[in-house]
């Protein structure tokens, strides 16, 4: 473990020194390699984080069984229809004392997990990677968005006017997602640095997956809407287009054809579900929902069977190396 954290350290120490030779560029390469870098550094951070609270999890795993039984047993208590509720806390605390059952209660509070966990506690050990390389990605790296990945961008500039000790407005917090109110707005209302930080950095690495937030220049995450013809270049070219695809300039007749056709089939599907076995309606979670059976296995005919003995026989047999579980196996290949 100790080999691997620092492994890691190094990875990204390396990458960061790649980041600070590409800034010092101003050609489209470098440009594009330092959006490629960041993936790079964001895909690292997060995913070691993530790593890091699997295996603490995996350690407490004892601690965590010992707890969930304790708990088991008093509610083993609470359920018994035989015992009466006056009788209930002194039967329960004759059997577990009340400082032990905090205890479990405390520790199985402590190791449990929210389903939308972020791994801040994990994520906050590594702010000083972070500090080795968001200065430099603020300063020379410009975002651009559409509607869904505006509120990322704004983070990105909350924070780079913070770099710069500019900040004249408090931070735009509609970036932050619910899973992360928990840890950046503080209970007297004001937003902790470090967790903004690392949620604008965890949605700015969605929002890039998404499309939603892209780089220029750039190659792999480029505006997806670069090369679309707009304005009068697109009222220039769209009669030839719309010839071309057999389609007229007016999309109303187009659209009135397809609504009617969609209506058609949707009647004529609701008209036969009352006769349909292999279709029914089944209440999941006090919500209805449609079921489909499964289609009937077909036999499959023998030419089919001979065929894909006859293939068989003339693919060629070699044997591949050990695999990591020590079994030497022989494969046919194409």
């Amino acid at each position: 473990m100790v080999l691997e954290t620092f492994s890691r350290k190094i990875f990204c120490s390396r990458l960061f020194q790649a980041l600070e030779a590409v800034d010092q560029g101003s050609d489209q390469t470098s440009k594009r390699v330092r959006s490629l870098v960041l993936d790079v550094l964001l895909l690292d951070l997060f995913g070691a984080a993530m790593q890091a609270d699997k295996r603490a999890w995996l350690r407490s795993l004892k601690d965590f069984d010992s707890a969930a039984i304790t708990l088991a047993e008093a509610c083993h208590f609470l359920l018994d229809p035989a015992l009466p509720d006056s009788e209930l806390r002194t039967a329960v605390f004759t059997r577990i004392p009340p400082n032990m059952l905090a205890q479990a209660l405390g520790g199985v509070g402590a190791l449990t997990r929210p389903p939308d966990d972020v791994f801040y506690k994990e994520l906050l050990a590594r702010y000083r990677s972070v500090r080795r390389f968001l200065p430099t990605v603020l300063k020379h790296i410009r975002f651009g968005a559409n509607s869904c990945g505006e509120p990322v961008v704004k983070a990105l500039d909350y924070l780079r006017l913070r770099e710069m000790k500019q900040l004249g407005k408090d931070a735009p917090l509609a970036v932050v997602s619910k899973p992360w109110q928990r840890h950046v707005l503080l209970e007297d209302g004001s937003v902790d640095p470090r967790a903004y930080t690392f949620c604008a950095l965890d949605e700015l690495r969605t929002a890039i997956r998404r499309r939603d937030v892209f780089v220029s220049p750039s190659l792999r995450y480029a505006d997806p809407r670069i090369g679309l013809l707009t304005g009068g270049e697109w009222g220039t070219a769209r009669p030839i287009i719309c010839r071309t695809l057999g389609f007229t300039s007016d999309p109303a007749p187009v659209l009135s054809a397809l609504a009617q056709e969609l209506d058609q089939i949707y009647r004529a599907v609701a008209a036969r579900l009352p006769n349909n076995s292999a279709v029914r309606f089944e209440t999941v979670d006090g919500g209805k929902e449609l079921v489909l059976s499964p289609f009937d296995k077909l036999e499959e005919p023998p030419s089919l069977l001979a065929l894909r003995d006859a293939v068989a026989t003339r693919l060629p047999r070699v044997e591949l190396a050990r695999d990591p579980a020590g079994d030497c196996r022989t494969h046919g290949l194409h």
